[in-house]
């Protein structure tokens, strides 16, 4: 009999961070690991946000016995998926610009990265994956314009 058993949310960020930081040094790689932190603290203070109230229950019964990190413990991909969108909004999203282009580069590919790997499907979940798309080309759009806006100011001086 096949395991059916979905990867938690734990044993899906290790591999992916994995491959994220490969090759990576400096800068970049603390970039990309300050990422990671940052992700799992939203997770464990907001990921809850997005449960239904049967997945909701499950995440209550698992912090009465060990509150730290429940959410990535319990939690799978679709979770996950749904996260995303709030992980770069404003509230979340980085006050450092580079950090904050990072932080949204990580968002997409975190995406693409479940979805390539069959871990959510376009079936399921295609509406979130539509959101998804549509919040990181408005705040890519925002990183540019702002972008621009500075470097104008930059040139006029």
């Amino acid at each position: 009999m096949e395991d059916e058993r979905t990867p938690t949310i734990e044993e899906l960020l290790v591999p992916f961070f994995i491959e994220q930081t490969a090759g990576k040094t400096g800068k970049r790689l603390r970039r990309v690991q300050e990422v990671e932190r940052h992700l799992r603290e939203y997770l464990q203070t907001a990921g809850h946000r997005i449960l239904t109230t049967w997945s909701l229950g499950i995440l209550n019964l698992e912090r009465q016995f060990h509150p730290d990190d429940a959410f990535i413990r319990c939690m799978h991909a679709d979770d996950l998926l749904y996260t995303l969108a709030t992980f770069i909004e404003p509230a979340w999203l980085s006050d450092d610009r580079i950090q904050a282009r990072v932080q949204v580069g990580i968002a997409e590919k975190l995406m693409l990265w479940l979805r390539e790997n069959g871990l959510v499907t376009y079936a399921d979940v295609s509406c979130e994956l539509q959101r998804l798309v549509v919040a990181i080309y408005r705040v890519k759009r925002a990183q540019r314009t702002e972008e621009a806006l500075r470097r104008l100011g930059e040139i006029r001086r």
